[in-house]
């Protein structure tokens, strides 16, 4: 028996799935969002309860720019052997807004400014 590691703190799916963390299997709900007649999606859970992990799932399942890893990042997976049409056919621009700085108003627009302003970088230089 294998023993993998548990994936503390880590919530992004692709070094999760690459350093063979353990994995608890939710990508049924990709199947479900897109199933699901509604405009908008909001995810309510907990602190530490898997949101930006399964956000992540979405970035790596839906983004143009990982669709030649589905098969290595979606193997043994539920989506990995139901795959949508949508499957990396988007261009995916991802806001993390988890490490802002809070500590007053002035810090936290600053750090929210940088932290949209590296985003799109990072995004533009990838449709580039």
């Amino acid at each position: 028996m294998v023993r993998k590691k548990v994936p503390y703190g880590i919530s992004d799916y692709k070094e999760i799935r690459n350093e063979k963390y353990l994995y608890v299997d939710k990508t049924e709900y990709i199947e479900y969002l897109e199933n699901i007649n509604t405009k908008y999606s909001v995810f309510l859970r907990p602190r530490r309860f898997g949101k930006t992990l399964f956000v992540s799932t979405l970035q790596y399942y839906y983004d143009r720019k990982y669709a030649d890893d589905f098969d290595i990042l979606f193997k043994d997976t539920y989506i990995g052997n139901h795959k949508t049409a949508l499957a990396g056919s988007y261009y995916v621009l991802r806001l993390d807004f988890s490490k802002l700085d809070i500590e007053n108003e002035s810090k936290l627009k600053e750090s929210f400014s940088q932290s949209v302003y590296s985003s799109l970088c990072f995004f533009v230089n990838i449709i580039i």
